[in-house]
């Protein structure tokens, strides 16, 4: 994503956007390109996993704050425990429709959607939403470009 963005308050996912599942760091081409979002916008880390060792990690290697919600995307419940600016427009930043898509949608954010980071060792649940995520954008591209 090569994208000039300011002002915006980015809900930034982790799994398949930062990391691929089974990967441990972040990559410092994604890291650095993070902290140049950061010059000029308010980033929140949101993600669905449960390895809270993982989220902490991420937020601490980007400066971030995550967003430890008993909610998970794409629950508008979420919001409810962040402190950001109301004026500013919203990015969902995020892999998959299912969650990142349809959260984007229900809070009146713009989801920017990224080409999933995979890796042969991902678990196979995790292959598995990609699969069934695929499926449902594959489904609603044919819906919409009839």
């Amino acid at each position: 994503m090569q994208r000039d963005i300011r002002d915006h308050t980015i809900i930034l996912d982790i799994d398949g956007v930062l990391m691929a599942d089974a990967e441990s760091t972040i990559d410092p081409q994604i890291a650095s390109y993070i902290a140049t979002l950061k010059e000029h916008n308010d980033i929140f880390i949101v993600s669905n996993s449960f390895r809270d060792a993982r989220c902490a990690y991420a937020a601490e290697a980007l400066g971030l704050p995550w967003i430890d919600s008993p909610f998970k995307k794409p629950s508008v419940s979420i919001l409810n425990y962040m402190q950001y600016d109301h004026a500013k427009p919203m990015l969902v930043i995020g892999d998959k429709l299912l969650t990142d898509g349809i959260f984007a949608l229900r809070i009146g954010a713009e989801p920017v959607m990224l080409h999933r980071r995979t890796s042969p060792k991902d678990r196979i649940v995790i292959k598995l939403t990609y699969l069934l995520d695929d499926i449902a954008y594959s489904l609603v591209r044919l819906w919409y470009t009839r």
